[in-house]
């Protein structure tokens, strides 16, 4: 019975073990191509795996059997995110947005999506829309921070990062912090923070591009 490879394809990828759960849910659709609830979590599988392509063609084969929720069509929005078609990814969380996803992390996502294409204003705009939902949401703080800087609002830049350093990002936000200070013409700010940067252990420092 393919309902009986599903659900334990489930059980398996709920304890972790996504080679497992692989198998079973291809052995599911072995015995019902149509099963659109195990080829969705076919793909999810595959997400988990890292194996992002794969994880958008299960999922997109799933909503060919059968309309996504909200969820699940952001759910395939950050597998095109990973891998890398932040215009795929977008369209996916737009999708899921207007269809009723409400939640912090679709809009930092689609920020994510957006400033990734250089739409930093739309970036912004979707950053503040996640902190608007989850007030203390450091990442998207320090992604809006980024945004504004993109734009040449220094200021405002300034005081995300420091808000998504007052949150616990610490020496994570030193570079970009430096950056700041630089363009507004604080040198030795510039430098200190730099200077904290490249001093900050390999896990948390942030000598790099924005992402």
């Amino acid at each position: 019975d393919a309902a009986i490879w599903r659900e334990r394809g489930k059980a398996f990828y709920a304890q972790g073990d996504y080679v497992s759960a692989l198998d079973d849910f291809g052995q599911a659709l072995t015995l019902n191509p149509a099963d659109s609830s195990a080829q969705y979590w076919l793909g999810l599988a595959h997400y988990r795996r890292g194996n992002y392509a794969d994880a958008v063609a299960a999922m997109s084969a799933a909503f060919k059997l059968a309309p996504p929720t909200p969820a699940r069509q952001y759910q395939r929005g950050l597998a095109f995110y990973r891998a890398g078609d932040f215009p795929s990814a977008q369209k996916d969380f737009d999708a899921a947005i207007a269809a009723g996803l409400d939640t912090a992390n679709g809009y930092y996502y689609r920020g994510q999506a957006q400033y990734h294409q250089q739409n930093y204003a739309a970036a912004a705009d979707d950053f503040s829309a996640a902190i608007a939902r989850a007030e203390n949401f450091t990442n998207a703080f320090r992604q809006r921070g980024w945004a504004k800087y993109r734009l040449g609002e220094y200021t405002a830049a300034r005081a995300d990062f420091e808000q998504a350093r007052a949150l616990g990002a610490g020496d994570a936000v030193a570079y970009p912090l430096g950056l700041v200070a630089y363009r507004m013409g604080n040198y030795p700010q510039a430098i200190a923070e730099m200077t904290a940067a490249f001093e900050a252990p390999a896990p948390t420092a942030a000598r790099q591009s924005p992402p």
